[in-house]
């Protein structure tokens, strides 16, 4: 009965901290400047206003930049968190 309870654990416990092990292995890929200047291109922004507003130092004056020239919120808010992360 030992060896029949080992034999079924055994595999159980493997694929639970292979599982478990799987989203540690994922690395996220770091977001850049490019990123956010690609982003809010697509997005249709102009080239010129997005590599200024994606330059900035803070998230806040990012999205600042944007919003100054009516860009939409979710596209300044998406764009700018791009370049963070």
């Amino acid at each position: 009965m030992l060896r029949t309870m080992a034999k079924v654990l055994a595999p159980a416990l493997l694929l639970a901290a292979s599982v478990a092990a799987a989203p540690a292995a994922q690395a996220e890929t770091p977001r850049t400047f490019r990123d956010c200047v690609g982003y809010a291109v697509d997005h249709g922004v102009h080239p010129e206003l997005a590599y200024h507003a994606c330059g900035a130092i803070t998230f806040e004056h990012c999205y600042e930049i944007f919003r100054k020239e009516w860009v939409p919120a979710s596209i300044a808010y998406h764009a700018c968190k791009l370049r963070e992360a």
